[in-house]
């Protein structure tokens, strides 16, 4: 597929679903994502493979950011104290990506 294609996929979806416009949904937010949910599922190494980064001065670290709730989630363990943002039900995982 041409860069074009996917472009126009992207729009495409944002026009069809108005909080895909309000989020930016494009083709590198579902790279983003993807990247993310690699590393999640496995390691930053295998992130980095999957996004055809090289090396450790690579940008998989951009892509691979934690989300408010894992932030909050790695807080409750550090201090065995409950977190508002924390998802541990998993209630907030599906579609959220803040």
């Amino acid at each position: 597929m041409t860069g074009r294609r996917l472009d126009n996929i992207a729009k495409r979806i944002q026009q069809a679903l108005p909080w895909a416009a309000e989020r930016g949904v494009s083709v590198h937010w579902f790279r983003h994502t993807a990247v993310t949910e690699v590393r999640e599922l496995s390691s930053h190494d295998v992130a980095r493979t999957f996004a055809g980064h090289k090396g450790p001065d690579d940008v998989t670290g951009e892509y691979a950011k934690a989300r408010k709730w894992e932030v909050a989630q790695a807080v409750e363990d550090l201090t065995g104290e409950p977190h508002p943002l924390s998802d541990r039900d998993g209630l907030r995982r599906e579609g959220d990506l803040s």
